[in-house]
């Protein structure tokens, strides 16, 4: 039993007689109590100490040794130690300092950190003498690197391999770009791009032949595929499938887009005729559509009778000066138009024969009149 254990022992014994009072024994329990508890804590300190500077190994070493710190920390949240506090302060007696549990938190961390650092150091060992391919010791050696940063001898080790992979990466690089193998060369380039997996930055000549052979890989699978697309728009072009190749086209240009295809590439000739086509044809469905939308302007205008000969006259107008656009009128629109237009105009006809008629009638009248005013004179 340790020193500690045996103090909180007296304690919770003198606690459990029920009426604790101030005699040489509680004193000298009080002191006893206060100094074990200085000693840990500064225990406490000092690993908290060695935590901060990174040093982990030597932070758990300590707090290792009998007795071991975190059991001393266990032993110090005993349940009467309120009770106890109570007691000190009603004497005045020396009361202990207070815990600060986040460094306890700390050092408990630390242990499995520890734990954690010993069994990386096993697989380093292993990955070693067995000589394992250079990433798997690679990705090893950085999780040691980033629990013991301070660490020289695997910063150094680190910095060594770093520069083996980069040239390694290049090689299988060069490799993966002639057997035309994109799926490597994209993960290479991640693992490149990813910083947390240097502590310098990569060579820069070597980094950017890399990101060249993968752009080169990109743009080789990308042609491939504007290739399928250009296959797919001939087939349509052949069926006169004119939403498929409205799809179709957009995803070739995009993809040839990607593959950096220039200008005067032969995929670009042999797609001219389709894409002419396929202009040519949207030409007349957008003909189409505007000839359809004037033909139902004039219908609705016929449909309403409050339309009058002028309306129709300015749609009838309209429709002929843009025949170029909207070609020849429906013939059935076409007659209805001039129907309603005739009656207009045998209406205005109608109008002007019977204004004559008025108008003769009311002349004839005046002339009698005359006469008989005449006649009458005379006599």
């Amino acid at each position: 039993m340790s020193k500690l254990a045996r103090i909180i022992g007296n304690i919770q014994a003198a606690l459990a007689s029920g009426n604790v009072t101030r005699t040489a024994a509680v004193d000298g329990l009080a002191r006893e109590y206060a100094i074990e508890c200085r000693r840990v804590y500064e225990r406490l300190d000092r690993c908290e100490e060695f935590l901060s500077k990174g040093l982990i190994s030597e932070s758990v070493f300590l707090a290792r040794t009998v007795p071991d710190l975190l059991d001393e920390l266990t032993l110090l949240e005993f349940p009467e130690k309120s009770s106890w506090e109570e007691v000190v302060e009603l004497y005045q007696l020396p009361m202990p300092p207070e815990i600060q549990l986040h460094k306890a938190v700390s050092i408990n961390r630390a242990y499995s950190d520890h734990h954690l650092q010993q069994d990386l150091l096993g697989r380093w060992r292993l990955v070693n003498i067995g000589h394992a391919p250079l990433a798997r010791r690679l990705g090893i050696l950085r999780q040691l690197c980033r629990l013991d940063p301070n660490n020289i001898a695997y910063l150094d080790n680190l910095g060594d391999l770093e520069v083996e992979r980069l040239s390694d990466m290049l090689a299988t690089a060069r490799e993966a770009s002639s057997k035309g193998d994109p799926f490597t060369l994209r993960k290479l380039i991640e693992e490149l791009d990813n910083s947390a997996n240097w502590s310098q930055t990569p060579d820069r000549g070597i980094a950017s032949e890399i990101r060249n052979f993968g752009q080169s890989s990109r743009e080789q699978a990308a042609r491939k595929e504007a290739q399928a697309f250009l296959r797919q728009i001939l087939d349509a072009f052949r069926h006169r499938e004119e939403s498929r190749l409205q799809s179709l086209w957009p995803q070739f240009l995009d993809k040839c887009s990607e593959a950096a295809v220039p200008p005067g590439d032969d995929m670009f000739r042999v797609a001219q005729p389709a894409k002419i086509w396929l202009e040519e044809s949207q030409v007349r469905k957008e003909r189409r559509n505007r000839r359809e939308q004037a033909h139902e302007q004039i219908w609705s205008a016929l449909r309403d009778e409050a339309t009058t000969e002028e309306e129709l006259l300015k749609y009838s107008d309209f429709y002929e000066r843009n025949k170029e656009n909207f070609g020849t009128m429906d013939p059935g629109l076409a007659q209805a138009l001039d129907t309603r237009l005739e009656r207009f105009q045998r209406k205005d006809q109608a109008r002007e024969t019977l204004i004559m008629g008025v108008a003769f009638v009311l002349g004839a009248l005046a002339i009698v009149s005359f006469l008989a005013f005449i006649i009458m004179r005379s006599r």
